[in-house]
């Protein structure tokens, strides 16, 4: 997950921290499924706290837990496509978190448009460096194509206050390179696009073998 920790963020946040629950019950609900599941922010590649695993306790509140520590004092200047990449780098020297025989999902949370130095094309090509074409997919939940949106968001208070999310250039196109889908970030209901998101990642995990005697 690479999540914007702007100062704009904290509702998307929060709505992220109570619905991600869905997410990793659903992705933990087959046994088969060995994921590992850790999160990054637009202007730091380095993985907030452990990644989650099939062994973690508690993994849905866990994963809350690490998403509202992640905060909202973070760059205004969102450069997730940069900072995955970088992210990637690391991973690859140090063997750490990101496995061979894995696909990669990664999933994009932001309110903005991507700020990355370089055309999106390029971290593409950086991105196909790690894995095969049809061993990743990307997803994003950010501002609709192609004027943004605008939503409601309900504080502890229960006062509501509007929020507003430009469209997400440069996700968008990333997304759509890789076949993966992408969801508004002002909808005030993240439950159903929770679990469509591991519903998806999900049943990518089961292919069928196209051999009668296959070589473990």
């Amino acid at each position: 997950w690479v999540i914007d920790n702007s100062g704009s963020m904290r509702p998307f946040q929060s709505r992220l921290a109570q619905n991600i629950g869905n997410f990793v019950s659903l992705l933990s609900l087959d046994s088969s499924v060995d994921y590992r599941l850790g999160f990054i922010t637009t202007d730091d590649h380095r993985l907030i706290g452990p990644y989650i695993n099939n062994s973690t306790p508690n993994p849905g509140q866990f994963a809350a837990s690490e998403i509202l520590g992640i905060g909202t004092s973070g760059s205004g200047n969102e450069k997730g496509l940069e900072e995955l990449s970088a992210a990637l780098e690391e991973f690859d020297n140090s063997g750490d978190f990101i496995r061979y025989d894995a696909e990669l999902i990664v999933i994009f949370v932001s309110d903005e448009q991507d700020n990355s130095p370089l055309p999106y094309n390029h971290y593409i090509n950086a991105y196909d460096h790690y894995k095969p074409v049809d061993k990743i997919k990307m997803y994003a939940v950010i501002g609709d194509y192609p004027e943004g949106c605008r939503g409601s968001w309900q504080t502890q208070n229960g006062y509501p206050l509007s929020t507003n999310a430009v469209f997400g250039a440069g996700y968008y196109e990333v997304v759509n390179h890789y076949g993966g889908a992408w969801y508004s970030i002002c909808e005030e209901d993240w439950s159903s696009n929770m679990t469509e998101l591991a519903s998806d990642i999900t049943i990518r995990s089961a292919f069928f073998l196209n051999e009668p005697d296959p070589i473990v």
